[in-house]
């Protein structure tokens, strides 16, 4: 029977074994609008800003920045056939951000960019919005890689914007022996065994299907899982 351990420590390896496939960073997230309505796309993943918080990028003025923050990344990991569905918020971060720290990270991911992603922030078009052939950006007006005349970057512009995908679930998946766990972050760090504490019993239902083995490690709940 494999080890229970949290997500985190599985996801490390899995990016390791997955860096020189192109698009391995790419994962598709999926949230609501203020209808109901489902929306899933395919974002690239940044790195973690910390222990547990995932990074990515996005225009303030796309749609996704009005859904509900509540959303679910989807990685599949093609060459070790492993799947991470993370659920948890989202958290916007722009240039009216108060934390040092988190207007920091902002401006080190602005300068990772490459030029050709920093001077989509430039563009004058909001997204999906119609293509008008006479009225398109002059690309004149769009500083080239995002720098100025001497070549020093510009600072981002307030569309560029932080996403920090937090996480409280991790539903696991491995098919090469059908292996699965469902880790649930708790909510303060457990003081008794998982097994016989009943404050968790919402997370143990969440779970796709009956566990039968369950640790605390890290302050995740993780149960092992049927696939």
């Amino acid at each position: 029977m494999a080890t229970l351990v949290p997500w985190r420590q599985r996801i490390e390896r899995s990016i390791a074994i997955s860096r020189s496939i192109r698009g391995g960073n790419y994962v598709q997230l999926g949230t609501v609008d203020n209808t109901g309505k489902p929306h899933v796309r395919t974002i690239v993943f940044r790195g973690f800003a910390n222990e547990y918080d995932m990074k990515f990028i996005t225009d303030a003025r796309s749609e996704k920045c009005n859904h509900s923050s509540a959303c679910e990344v989807c990685w599949w990991f093609s060459k070790s056939s492993e799947q991470f569905r993370i659920s948890g918020n989202l958290k916007y971060i722009g240039s009216n951000e108060t934390d040092p720290f988190l207007l920091s990270l902002r401006k080190q991911q602005w300068g990772n960019l490459s030029d050709k992603a920093r001077e989509q922030f430039f563009w004058a078009e909001t997204p999906k919005s119609p293509v008008i052939e006479s009225s398109s950006s002059s690309s004149s007006s769009i500083p080239p890689g995002g720098r100025d005349e001497n070549g020093k970057l510009l600072q981002p512009p307030d569309i560029f914007l932080l996403v920090l995908l937090q996480p409280s679930s991790c539903d696991y998946l491995r098919l090469t022996d059908n292996f699965r766990q469902y880790d649930s972050l708790l909510p303060s760090p457990a003081s008794t065994t998982a097994t016989s504490s009943n404050e968790n019993d919402n997370d143990l239902k969440e779970s796709p299907s009956t566990c039968n083995t369950v640790e605390v490690v890290d302050n995740w709940l993780c149960s092992r899982v049927n696939p």
